[in-house]
């Protein structure tokens, strides 16, 4: 499977949020960290990406964590989330794929399937909390990727 990014975007925290300290809870300081990937496969016809990233926009005011980002200040603070304008926003990659959506359902587990996924680099982490790819296919199938820490 072969995927060429072509855009890399952050839509940024809502501008009318201010910015707020949100300290972890205890579940989150005991759990360890990990990724949650969801891949959601739709066939045609789909909408643009303009409205898919014009729905997002107007989904994440109502969600503010998944704008945030994890900030650490002195070695003994609790690590904490700085949501509203403070915030890092969600990142968004837009992708093409030069198969067929159909050629590789169902979605299983491969290294493959991970070209879908967006770039995570374990080294340095995102600032992210939220980060999305839209994949879209050369039958003009789309799958959403979103990927959450």
């Amino acid at each position: 499977m072969e995927v060429q990014v072509k855009r890399t975007l952050v839509v940024p925290p809502p501008p009318t949020c201010e910015t707020e300290e949100v300290p972890l809870t205890v579940f989150d300081l005991v759990a360890p960290t990990y990724h949650v990937t969801v891949l959601f496969a739709f066939s045609p016809p789909n909408p643009t990406t303009r409205a898919l990233l014009d729905a997002l926009s107007a989904m994440l005011p109502h969600f503010p964590l998944l704008t945030a980002r994890l900030e650490r200040r002195g070695a003994r603070r609790r690590p904490f989330f700085v949501t509203g304008r403070g915030g890092a926003g969600a990142l968004v990659v837009e992708a093409e794929v030069s198969s067929e959506l159909a050629d590789h359902l169902p979605l299983a587990p491969s290294p493959e399937l991970a070209r879908l996924h967006p770039p995570v680099n374990t080294d340095a982490p995102t600032p992210h909390v939220l980060l999305v790819q839209i994949n879209r296919f050369a039958c003009g199938g789309l799958v959403v990727t979103l990927h959450t820490n």
